[in-house]
């Protein structure tokens, strides 16, 4: 029997796009992060998964936000732990905002990314995005 498994991708609103005035359809009390976050945490555990989740994208978010500690702490592992770099640089600012999150039950092995810095041109003739492309390679935990 072949092997299948089901991806669910869902966007997660950025702290930094969190503006009421851009969503003046929506009660203000549904964009704060403190009702947001526990809102989010049921909406996937409705999701039909089975064994492991895999977070990833440009979550507009530097390590020390709260999305990311929200991540990290309700177990879901950094794939570039301890590799920890600058994924893009707006405004001649090299910060890193894109991450490979995943379950406990998956062991991963991130790529080596380019070494950016505040002059690196992003995008360029080599890079085409204005953001690095992370790439893990995943196995299931015995």
């Amino acid at each position: 029997m072949a092997r299948s498994f089901r991806i669910a991708s869902y966007n997660v609103l950025a702290d930094s796009y969190v503006k009421p005035q851009w969503y003046p359809n929506v009660d203000p009390e549904v964009l704060r992060w403190d009702r947001r976050k526990f809102a989010l945490a049921e909406r996937v555990a409705r999701l039909d998964t089975a064994y492991a989740w895999i977070v990833c994208g440009d979550l507009n978010a530097q390590s020390d936000s709260p999305v990311v500690k929200e991540l990290v702490g309700s177990g879901f592992v950094d794939a570039y732990a301890g590799r920890e770099q600058a994924t893009c640089n707006p405004n001649r600012r090299a910060k890193r905002i894109d991450y490979i999150f995943h379950t406990s039950a998956l062991r991963s092995e991130p790529a080596k990314l380019m070494e950016i810095d505040d002059l690196t041109p992003l995008p360029s003739a080599d890079e085409p995005s204005d953001h690095l492309a992370l790439v893990a390679a995943f196995e299931k935990k015995e």
